[in-house]
């Protein structure tokens, strides 16, 4: 089988973490099929427009990231904020020859709007089944057009994929049929993110063995709670004068946390490599995520598996993933509770093995599950042409 992939979200060489759930899938997904990925990124048409939620939404620098994957960067023309309603068509013109010298069986596109509508029509166009899987943001945030376009996608397509079963429930309240909707968990690479030694971790990045340290790794963004986590971080230094906040990651907000002084404890970190990013897990005390919404946050599988505890909001597929024995969750936009719930967190004696215990899933099932959505969307579509030429004949 042929499979292209579609997606605005891959690692580059610059921004080596972003989109690695989507990585993860493919490169185990090439263990059954021929897979391209297509990466598509809006180009504005002046220096220094960004998009407000997604990073290197730029001119993006072809160099492909990682070299494992056939990747192909393909720009789109666009302005900020005045274009996004037409960010489909702009997408599927920019792409749609590049899919169409592919020759693929089936499109699976990671991302409902645009990528997701535009492979629709490119599908369409093809007469070949598109399967569209949602993250998160992509369904829970667009307004107005973006939104009925959304819908559009998740209605129209062979399959949709969720993270959550809090998004697969947001999908068939946007009219998607339930027989088509289908829940696959992200999964984690077993041989990078496990329980580490936490005194040897805090020597090889230079922390303080005393210091409490909390970590935060995401897009620097309102989206993901920062400016909640920072006041309430202020809070939670008058109870641990030791407590150190380290944010990893890059975004809109990550000038505000470089003009923290060194006595607020909140310091970035820039940019990390998933073994980098390890690193920091194995160091911390304990991972905080109070973001607005979420799908299936990879970073909290990631600390789950690195026996690592998670103060996170009630939101998405959040609850799905953290219980009382592995965290504590907190209603979203509230820095006094979460001040008090990463207290809490600091002072608990968590059980690091248990907590590891409770995450098994690896790529590999992600991509066996994903693989099979594909064979049942194919067969039922070339069952479907087999009745249509039954008619036609009759």
């Amino acid at each position: 089988m042929r499979i292209t992939v579609i997606t605005p979200v891959f690692p580059t060489s610059a921004s080596p973490h972003r989109g690695i759930y989507v990585y993860n899938t493919v490169r185990s997904l090439q263990r059954h099929a021929n897979v391209n990925v297509v990466c598509s990124s809006v180009a504005y048409p002046f220096p220094g427009a960004r998009h407000t939620n997604v990073s290197l939404r730029q001119r993006v620098n072809s160099k492909c990231f990682p070299k494992d994957v056939q990747v192909r960067h393909l720009n789109y023309p666009g302005f900020p904020v005045i274009t996004r309603p037409l960010n489909s068509i702009s997408c599927r013109l920019a792409i749609q020859s590049c899919v169409n010298r592919l020759e693929p069986d089936l499109i699976l596109a990671f991302w409902t709007h645009p990528e997701g509508y535009a492979a629709l029509k490119i599908g369409r166009r093809l007469n070949i089944p598109v399967i569209v899987g949602a993250l998160g943001s992509d369904l829970l945030m667009p307004r107005g057009i973006r939104k009925y376009l959304t819908k559009r996608t998740v209605t129209n397509a062979d399959r949709v994929l969720t993270v959550s079963e809090d998004l697969r429930k947001a999908a068939i309240s946007m009219g998607a049929s339930p027989q088509r909707v289908r829940t696959i968990p992200n999964g984690c690479d077993h041989t990078i993110f496990y329980p580490r030694d936490r005194a040897a971790c805090r020597a090889k990045l230079g922390i303080n063995p005393e210091a409490r340290l909390v970590l935060f790794v995401g897009w620097l963004t309102p989206l993901k709670g920062l400016p909640e986590l920072v006041a309430a971080f202020s809070q939670v230094r008058r109870e641990f004068d030791s407590a150190e906040l380290v944010c990893i990651g890059e975004g809109p907000l990550g000038q505000m946390l470089s003009t923290k002084s060194p006595g607020d404890g909140v310091r970035p970190a820039g940019v990390k490599t998933s073994i980098e990013i390890a690193d920091w897990l194995g160091a911390c005390d304990l991972l905080c995520l109070p973001s607005r919404s979420e799908g299936c946050p990879n970073v909290v599988v990631e600390a789950l598996a690195s026996g690592r505890p998670v103060i996170a909001t009630q939101v998405g597929g959040i609850p799905e993933l953290v219980d009382d024995r592995s965290g504590i969750l907190v209603p979203f936009g509230d820095p006094s509770k979460l001040s008090s719930a990463i207290c809490e967190g600091l002072k608990r004696n968590w059980d690091v093995d248990a907590i590891g215990a409770r995450m098994s899933r690896n790529w590999d099932q992600v991509a066996d599950e994903t693989y099979a959505v594909c064979i049942e969307a194919l067969a039922e579509k070339r069952r479907l042409a087999r009745i249509t030429s039954a008619f036609a004949v009759q």
